[in-house]
């Protein structure tokens, strides 16, 4: 049988209260305040999102599904770039509005990024593929999206600028004339603006 070998009650610490008791130190147990902190690992979704690359970054690499400086034609799909600022025509709440590029602008996106070109008698149509409404004049001299379908207020021309990307005009068939199609101060489109806008027709393979 194993002795063992208790330590006497003369010898225990308590029985000596002028002793002071034995230190972290002494016990061989180094103390909390030599551990060095670490950061805690994270993964790439708690990591803060990179800055976006300005619209003429964005839009200067070629892609494979996506034809620059198209020519606007009846049955193609095509992505609106205000020029220069290169920003992209979308629907929100049946208002257009440029907004910089994302992710969802890629071509593998068939919503409010995309503009479906029709045609009748002879004039052209820009359908939302999102919403399915065309883009065409409101009472007060602005643009928006609202009507499911294709006639007078919303018939438009492309016209060539000689600057590059395409003038749109849409038709008044009260004047009997082509309006050209700008941007107002509050940067929607209007009708009748001093400068019209100029627009390069993106196609969507």
């Amino acid at each position: 049988m194993t002795n063992l070998h208790l330590p006497s009650p003369e010898n225990h610490p308590e029985n000596h209260p002028g002793k002071p008791l034995p230190s972290d130190e002494d016990d061989g147990i180094p103390d909390s305040s030599s551990f060095t902190t670490t950061t805690p690992f994270t993964d790439a979704s708690s990591r803060p999102p990179s800055p976006s690359p300005s619209p003429s970054v964005f839009w200067s690499h070629p892609h494979p599904l996506l034809t620059r400086d198209a020519t606007p034609w009846p049955g193609q799909t095509y992505i609106l770039l205000h020029l220069p600022t290169h920003r992209a025509l979308c629907l929100s709440n049946g208002k257009p509005i440029l907004v910089p590029p994302s992710p969802p602008t890629l071509p593998s996106h068939t919503g409010n990024w995309h503009w479906a070109v029709t045609e009748t008698v002879g004039y052209l149509g820009l359908r939302n593929c999102a919403s399915g409404t065309y883009l065409g004049r409101n009472f007060g001299g602005g643009i928006e999206a609202m009507a499911g379908h294709h006639r007078w207020w919303e018939y438009f021309c492309a016209r060539r600028h000689p600057e590059g990307g395409y003038v749109l005009l849409n038709a008044n068939c009260v004047a009997q004339e082509m309006e050209k199609v700008g941007l107002g101060e509050d940067g929607g489109l209007r009708l009748g603006c001093d400068k019209e806008a100029r627009w390069e027709f993106v196609r969507v393979l």
